[in-house]
């Protein structure tokens, strides 16, 4: 290029390097002129005295701060803008029903009359749904189960979940029939479609129950300060398998999510909040909700129905943590295979009551969550008890309460501190 040219791109840098110390530069007219637009310490009478430099190793440091920040954000909001995309199919909200009446089975008829109830429910939340026209309700049954045909056996217009193959290793016929694994997975998978939308109310709902006692047989009521605890600690336990968004690593950031998680349960009449009152000099609140009539006890229960399999599945990998890795360190791969393993067998003799407990994919999710909590160490491959101040066995005990597991810990308990390792060809 000419000297000219090359004199005119300096003027052209100058002339809007001082323009740039009073206003805004247009994006285009900076790409034209300069590779590199000036600081304000560079531009011409901007300042008297330059800003002292930053040294790189502070650069480096708050450049990562910052891109780590963005970057989860970023993630976050990419899968809540997901979430509000999803169609809900009736493949989900079928999966999701007869999974709720897994033990019993259920007819076509009461799927048929339940439908617009998960729809509702959905809507509440602001779903999108595959909804059935004003009377066609046996046809959008009869269709979402015709696609679900080799996953359920319908008789007599009764839908249960398929029979166990006889050739499968884990049937035993001490113990009758066992309904197959692989398709109760499939329809949990299934019914993963919606559940963030019900994953924070139905742990809400969990740590309520947990905390719960009945004053009468129309009232159930507990704490507001109990509840609270036990909602931010499945909150914190759950961040990943239902991608929550974290708090910080203060206990008033926990309790402020916590507490945003009980308003929305309260927001939609699952739980309800009395007046404060005074009790041996400390004011408390209590939240209560209302049992005995059929839409509570269909809300109670599909909200169990959405989040018990995963406190199972933690509770049960929980346990075995806390008997085979606080002896000597295991691999991880071999510690995920073992439980997998276990929970088959605990499931088929009747000490696990969800399929999904046997699914190395939710124990793979529950093995880094005590990891990321600090009751478990990950170093490469190799699994050892954390150094956090929480003891593992007081966590294991905290989840058995919350699953509903308190009779079957110590018979499960027992049998792995006997026999702490599977055999090796499994």
């Amino acid at each position: 290029p000419s000297k000219e040219a090359a004199a005119g791109r300096r003027q052209r840098r100058i002339d809007i390097a001082r323009r740039g110390a009073g206003k805004q530069v247009e994006l285009a007219e900076s790409l034209r002129t300069s590779i590199r637009m000036p600081t304000r310490a560079e531009t011409p009478g901007a300042y008297k005295n330059k800003e002292p430099t930053p040294t790189k190793e502070n650069v480096d440091r708050v450049t990562g701060q910052v891109r780590e920040m963005a970057c989860t954000e970023l993630a976050y909001q990419i899968i809540t803008d997901l979430n509000a995309n999803i169609l809900v199919l009736s493949t989900a909200i079928l999966s999701s029903l007869i999974l709720l009446h897994r033990s019993t089975g259920v007819s076509v008829e009461v799927l048929a009359s339940h439908c617009p109830w998960v729809i509702d429910q959905l809507k509440l939340r602001g779903a999108r749904v595959d909804e059935p026209k004003e009377g066609q309700e046996l046809e959008y049954v009869d269709r979402g189960l015709s696609l679900l045909s080799e996953h359920i056996h319908v008789a007599n217009s009764v839908v249960e979940v398929v029979a166990q193959s006889p050739a499968s290793e884990v049937l035993d016929k001490r113990y009758g029939t066992v309904q197959d694994i692989n398709s109760l997975t499939y329809l949990a998978i299934l019914r993963n479609q919606m559940m963030h939308l019900f994953s924070e109310d139905g742990l809400v709902f969990a740590a309520f129950s947990a905390c719960a006692t009945a004053p009468d047989r129309s009232r159930l009521e507990a704490d507001y300060a109990d509840v609270l605890a036990e909602v931010a600690f499945l909150r914190q336990l759950f961040a990943k398998e239902f991608a929550l968004r974290p708090a910080s690593g203060l206990d008033a950031d926990r309790e402020r999510m916590a507490d945003d998680m009980i308003g929305h349960a309260r927001f939609l009449n699952i739980l309800y909040k009395t007046d404060s009152h005074e009790e041996a000099g400390v004011t408390r609140d209590t939240l209560f909700t209302k049992v005995g009539s059929e839409s509570t006890e269909m809300l109670h229960g599909f909200l169990g129905s959405m989040v018990m399999p995963f406190l199972e599945t933690y509770w049960f990998a929980t346990l075995l943590c806390s008997v085979w890795i606080s002896r000597r360190p295991h691999p991880y791969r071999r510690a995920q295979a073992h439980i997998c393993w276990l929970a088959k067998r605990f499931l088929q003799v009747g000490h696990l009551r969800y399929a999904e407990c046997a699914n190395s994919v939710s124990i793979g999710f529950a093995l880094d969550s005590l990891v990321s909590l600090g009751l478990l160490t990950r170093n490469r491959d190799l699994l050892s008890v954390g150094d956090t101040a929480l003891p593992l066995e007081r966590v294991t005990n905290r989840l058995a309460h919350l699953a509903w597991h308190t009779d079957d810990h110590a018979t499960i308990r027992g049998f792995v501190e006997k026999f702490p390792l599977v055999p090796s060809r499994l």
